[in-house]
């Protein structure tokens, strides 16, 4: 992992949307973990994600 690359808030977008259809790969996890311990906006959107998800679930049973 030594080309690391700062994630942008799109890219980071992305991963965390991904995270609900595959597991992350190693690097990708690490990136996406760096990337949210300095933005709120993104940590922000991961919560909403995770909400919206969890209630469609519900929804549909």
């Amino acid at each position: 992992m030594a080309d690391e690359v700062e994630l942008s808030c799109r890219e980071a977008a992305r991963l965390i949307s991904i995270t609900f259809e595959r597991v992350l790969t190693e690097e990708e996890s690490v990136q996406l973990k760096f990337h949210l311990g300095d933005c709120d906006d993104c940590q922000h959107y991961e919560v909403q994600l995770k909400f919206l998800h969890e209630a469609a679930a519900r929804y549909r049973r």
